[in-house]
Protein backbone atom coordinates (compact mmCIF):
# COMPACT_ATOMS: atom_id res chain seq x y z
CA UNK A 1 0.00 0.00 0.00
CA UNK A 2 1.55 3.40 -0.92
CA UNK A 3 1.26 6.29 1.34
CA UNK A 4 -0.11 9.97 -0.10
CA UNK A 5 1.77 12.85 1.66
CA UNK A 6 -0.37 14.75 3.83
CA UNK A 7 -1.60 18.33 3.28
CA UNK A 8 0.79 18.82 6.41
CA UNK A 9 3.95 18.00 4.16
CA UNK A 10 3.09 20.21 1.02
CA UNK A 11 5.45 23.12 0.46
CA UNK A 12 3.48 26.21 1.53
CA UNK A 13 5.52 28.99 -0.67
CA UNK A 14 4.18 30.72 -3.71
CA UNK A 15 4.44 29.87 -7.58
CA UNK A 16 6.46 32.19 -9.87
CA UNK A 17 3.47 33.04 -11.38
CA UNK A 18 1.42 34.22 -8.21
CA UNK A 19 4.88 35.94 -7.10
CA UNK A 20 4.57 37.68 -10.29
CA UNK A 21 1.06 38.54 -10.44
CA UNK A 22 1.81 40.14 -6.69
CA UNK A 23 5.01 42.21 -8.03
CA UNK A 24 2.48 43.72 -11.07
CA UNK A 25 0.27 44.65 -9.12
CA UNK A 26 2.37 46.07 -6.54
CA UNK A 27 4.36 47.81 -9.35
CA UNK A 28 1.00 49.48 -10.73
CA UNK A 29 0.07 50.85 -6.90
CA UNK A 30 3.68 52.46 -6.71
CA UNK A 31 3.63 54.23 -10.26
CA UNK A 32 -0.08 55.44 -9.49
CA UNK A 33 0.82 56.84 -6.72
CA UNK A 34 4.60 57.99 -6.05
CA UNK A 35 3.08 61.41 -8.55
CA UNK A 36 0.79 62.29 -5.55
CA UNK A 37 3.52 61.50 -2.47
CA UNK A 38 6.05 63.64 -4.46
CA UNK A 39 3.23 66.75 -4.57
CA UNK A 40 2.00 65.84 -1.43
CA UNK A 41 5.82 66.12 -0.02
CA UNK A 42 6.53 69.26 -1.67
CA UNK A 43 3.23 71.17 -0.31
CA UNK A 44 4.30 69.87 2.97
CA UNK A 45 8.16 71.78 2.55
CA UNK A 46 6.30 75.36 1.41
CA UNK A 47 3.96 74.86 4.23
CA UNK A 48 6.81 74.16 6.62
CA UNK A 49 8.51 77.31 4.82
CA UNK A 50 5.46 80.03 5.10
CA UNK A 51 5.52 78.84 9.14
CA UNK A 52 9.34 79.50 9.23
CA UNK A 53 9.30 83.14 7.32
CA UNK A 54 6.09 83.76 9.19
CA UNK A 55 8.24 83.27 12.36
CA UNK A 56 10.75 84.41 11.89
CA UNK A 57 9.15 87.93 10.81
CA UNK A 58 6.84 87.53 14.42
CA UNK A 59 10.81 87.29 15.98
CA UNK A 60 11.99 90.46 14.28
CA UNK A 61 9.71 92.00 15.53
CA UNK A 62 9.47 91.27 18.81
CA UNK A 63 13.31 91.76 19.14
CA UNK A 64 12.75 95.32 17.83
CA UNK A 65 10.04 96.05 20.81
CA UNK A 66 12.07 93.74 23.63
CA UNK A 67 15.32 95.46 22.53
CA UNK A 68 13.83 98.84 22.09
CA UNK A 69 15.48 99.42 18.75
CA UNK A 70 15.24 99.12 15.26
CA UNK A 71 15.60 95.18 13.86
CA UNK A 72 15.77 94.82 10.60
CA UNK A 73 15.27 91.14 7.91
CA UNK A 74 16.35 91.08 4.28
CA UNK A 75 16.76 88.51 1.72
CA UNK A 76 20.31 87.03 2.18
CA UNK A 77 22.36 84.51 0.48
CA UNK A 78 25.08 84.36 2.81
CA UNK A 79 24.17 84.94 6.28
CA UNK A 80 26.13 88.15 6.68
CA UNK A 81 25.02 90.71 3.99
CA UNK A 82 21.49 91.52 2.52
CA UNK A 83 21.00 90.58 -0.84
CA UNK A 84 17.59 90.91 -3.25
CA UNK A 85 16.59 87.23 -3.43
CA UNK A 86 14.41 85.84 -0.35
CA UNK A 87 14.60 82.39 -1.85
CA UNK A 88 17.99 81.85 -1.26
CA UNK A 89 17.53 82.78 2.89
CA UNK A 90 17.19 85.52 4.98
CA UNK A 91 19.03 87.45 8.03
CA UNK A 92 17.36 89.34 11.02
CA UNK A 93 20.11 92.08 12.62
CA UNK A 94 20.10 95.03 15.05
CA UNK A 95 20.00 98.32 13.10
CA UNK A 96 20.00 101.25 15.30
CA UNK A 97 21.78 103.65 12.44
CA UNK A 98 19.76 102.08 9.49
CA UNK A 99 22.49 101.28 7.46
CA UNK A 100 22.61 99.50 3.88
CA UNK A 101 24.36 96.38 5.37
CA UNK A 102 24.52 94.86 8.93
CA UNK A 103 27.64 94.71 10.72
CA UNK A 104 28.85 91.38 11.95
CA UNK A 105 28.04 92.07 15.48
CA UNK A 106 24.75 93.22 14.95
CA UNK A 107 23.34 89.87 12.93
CA UNK A 108 20.84 88.13 15.32
CA UNK A 109 19.80 85.20 13.04
CA UNK A 110 20.04 83.59 9.99
CA UNK A 111 17.73 81.24 7.84
CA UNK A 112 19.10 79.39 5.17
CA UNK A 113 16.57 79.42 1.97
CA UNK A 114 15.20 75.67 0.90
CA UNK A 115 15.67 73.99 -2.36
CA UNK A 116 13.23 73.52 -4.57
CA UNK A 117 11.14 76.32 -3.19
CA UNK A 118 10.91 80.14 -4.63
CA UNK A 119 9.99 83.21 -2.72
CA UNK A 120 8.55 86.01 -4.43
CA UNK A 121 8.34 89.51 -3.20
CA UNK A 122 7.13 91.89 -6.09
CA UNK A 123 6.91 94.99 -3.48
CA UNK A 124 10.43 93.90 -2.67
CA UNK A 125 12.12 96.35 -5.69
CA UNK A 126 11.19 99.23 -3.95
CA UNK A 127 11.22 97.94 -0.17
CA UNK A 128 14.41 95.44 -0.22
CA UNK A 129 14.15 94.85 3.81
CA UNK A 130 11.70 94.96 6.34
CA UNK A 131 12.56 97.30 9.29
CA UNK A 132 10.79 96.70 12.66
CA UNK A 133 10.86 100.01 14.80
CA UNK A 134 10.48 99.94 18.59
CA UNK A 135 7.13 100.15 18.81
CA UNK A 136 7.09 96.72 16.45
CA UNK A 137 5.05 98.73 13.41
CA UNK A 138 7.04 98.12 10.27
CA UNK A 139 8.49 101.20 8.09
CA UNK A 140 6.68 101.46 4.56
CA UNK A 141 4.04 99.54 3.08
CA UNK A 142 2.80 96.26 3.23
CA UNK A 143 5.29 93.47 2.63
CA UNK A 144 3.54 90.38 0.77
CA UNK A 145 6.31 87.52 0.18
CA UNK A 146 4.35 84.76 -1.77
CA UNK A 147 6.07 81.08 -1.96
CA UNK A 148 6.03 78.74 -4.82
CA UNK A 149 6.40 75.36 -5.95
CA UNK A 150 6.42 73.40 -9.20
CA UNK A 151 5.73 77.02 -10.70
CA UNK A 152 2.66 77.36 -8.71
CA UNK A 153 1.98 79.72 -6.43
CA UNK A 154 1.74 77.73 -3.28
CA UNK A 155 0.79 80.41 -0.15
CA UNK A 156 2.13 83.76 0.59
CA UNK A 157 2.69 85.66 4.09
CA UNK A 158 2.40 89.47 4.61
CA UNK A 159 3.20 92.21 6.99
CA UNK A 160 1.03 95.21 7.66
CA UNK A 161 2.19 98.38 8.69
CA UNK A 162 1.53 97.80 11.89
CA UNK A 163 4.17 95.21 12.35
CA UNK A 164 1.67 92.13 12.06
CA UNK A 165 2.52 88.82 9.73
CA UNK A 166 -0.09 86.61 8.78
CA UNK A 167 -0.16 83.36 6.56
CA UNK A 168 -2.22 81.74 4.16
CA UNK A 169 -2.76 78.82 2.20
CA UNK A 170 -3.79 79.84 -1.47
CA UNK A 171 -6.88 77.98 -2.98
CA UNK A 172 -5.71 79.16 -6.35
CA UNK A 173 -2.97 77.30 -8.02
CA UNK A 174 -1.72 80.32 -10.69
CA UNK A 175 1.56 80.54 -12.20
CA UNK A 176 4.20 82.12 -10.10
Amino acid sequence: MRLRPSPRDRSAGLTLMELMATLAILALVVAVAAPNLAETVSSLRADALRLQLNSAFAGARMAAVTRREIVTICPSDDGRRCASEWSTGWLTYRDPRRQPQPAEADILQYYPGQTGLTLRAPASAGRPRLRFRPDGSSMGVNLTVTICTRGQRHSKVVVNNAGRARSERLRDRAPC
